[in-house]
This record gives C-alpha cells, structure tokens and sequence, in this order.
C-alpha cells in the first residue's frame, strides 16, 4: 500500500497469465509481472489512474530462476475511496474487472468465479426453519444450516465462495478498528497450515501454506499483518513510516512465536 491509500495484491494465476515477451521494441515502456506493483505503487494514488496508466506500458514475463519460470500472477487494487479492480494478463490480453463482489483468489479468471459463485446464492447465515411431513415435525440436526453446501476445500473456487459468502454476511463495524479485527476473523478461516496441501516430487515434498496474512485500511493508510510464526496483529502507518526515509528500509516481519502462560493467575495466595 502506498502513501494515498492504494493497495495492491499479487495472487498466483499460474495456467491463466499470459505476458507479452521483451523486445527491443517494447522495452522502453516494459514492466516484468513480478515487479507490476512497484510500478502502480510508485505512480498512482487511485483505480482509475491504473486503469489509464496500464495502457501506456508492456507488461512482460521475465525469467525467474527460483521458480523457473516467470511470475503468473493477476492482481487487485483497492483505493482509499473503497473502489476495487482486479487485473489480469492472458491469452486474452489486458482485461481490468470492476471487483463488485470484494474477493479475488487464484485460477480461474475473475469472471469465471463471478458466474461459478452463483450456485450457491441459496447459502444463508440464518438457520432452516423445522418443516413438516405428513405430521412428523423435523428440525435441522445442529447450528449453522443455513450454510449447508458452502465448500470447505481449499481449491480457489471453493475459497472464493467462502470469501464471498462471509464477506457479505459479516455484521457491519461501527469503526476501523473494529473493521479491521473483524477482518482478520473473517480470514482465519482461509488460514492454511503446513500438511494441508502436499505436492510430491523426486526431491521431497512441498507444503503449500499461509505465509501471512494482511489487513489494508486503505482510508487511514495503516497497514496490518500476521505472519505463520507470528500471529500477533502487527501495524505499520504507511505516511507515519515514511516521514524521513531517504533509502529503503527492511524490517523482519517474522518474529517468533510465543504465548501467555495464565498459570500463576490460578495461584492460591
């Protein structure tokens, strides 16, 4: 996020981005995928802006050895204003979605979730009402059916039903402090844990996992986050934070983890 509110998101979208190819032609005006949020960070202060912006530039895959290959990635862009976009490069060239619904994960492309996230606009946060058949009186077994058919899996069209889905039933926040605790709730449920997710390979395993996770108010240009060895809520003011920089700054985002040991309040005097 930078300095007037704008956030900006880089989601996996590996199997859908397509970029163009460096030339000697496009270079002057070429930004690689990975580096496409320093770019809007550094030159825009809303969505609109981006929308125009993008059009002036190339974006280009460029090689990347620890990967192998180059960034696919689509992105998201949310403004000071509230207004939202997500972005994607593909076989289809530079395609710029109003992001009405608030959610962006990975593959498929963003349309494809907004029509797919109509099978389920039954789900409701309010509990099923007992019916009755042929004079037995049935009542839901537990809490909690009116989200009976909400998928649970981690696949990103599941994920996007869920966001959807919680998004839009969370209770309004009467502040940003409140929003921004209310957010984090909501994400925990989209927190993954190493062993979930497994890709075997010849040279061992490797274990998809939330690496952090970050809440952007993007009115008040605070920035917060949590990381997988550090859930503790963390806080950066993004105008406050650069007030004197004359060079980047680093600061460790992992700490370690640790707790509060209550036993002694159970101490007997």
């Amino acid at each position: 996020m930078n300095e007037k509110g704008l956030y900006f998101g880089a989601f996996y979208f590996a199997g859908e981005a397509q970029f163009e190819e460096l030339t000697t032609e496009n270079q002057s005006q070429a930004v690689s995928s990975e580096e496409l949020g320093n770019y809007i960070l550094a030159n825009f202060k809303n969505v609109e802006e981006v929308k125009e912006g993008l059009k002036k530039i190339t974006v280009v895959g460029t090689f990347i050895k620890e990967i192998n290959s180059f960034a696919p990635f689509h992105y998201a862009i949310t403004d000071a204003n509230g207004q939202s976009a997500v972005i994607e490069y593909s076989k289809s060239g530079l395609k710029i979605f109003d992001n009405k619904l608030g959610v962006v994960t990975n593959p498929p492309a963003y349309d494809w979730h907004e029509t797919h996230v109509r099978n389920f606009i039954g789900l409701s946060p309010e509990n099923t009402k007992p019916i009755d058949i042929n004079g037995e009186k049935l009542s839901a077994i537990s809490q909690g059916t009116g989200m009976v058919g909400l998928p649970g899996d981690y696949t990103s069209p599941s994920r996007f039903v869920r966001a959807v889905t919680f998004v839009n039933s969370s209770i309004p926040s009467k502040n940003a402090d409140e929003a921004v605790f209310r957010a984090f709730h909501l994400l925990n449920a989209f927190d993954i844990p190493k062993g979930l997710i497994v890709d075997t390979a010849d040279n061992g395993n490797f274990y998809d996992y939330t690496v952090w996770t970050s809440v952007a108010d993007t009115k008040n240009k605070d920035y917060y986050f949590k990381t997988y060895l550090t859930p503790e809520h963390m806080k950066v003011n993004i105008v406050d934070a650069l007030k004197g920089l004359k060079a980047p700054k680093v600061i460790d985002m992992e700490l370690t983890h640790t707790y509060k040991d209550l036993t002694g309040k159970f101490s007997q005097n």
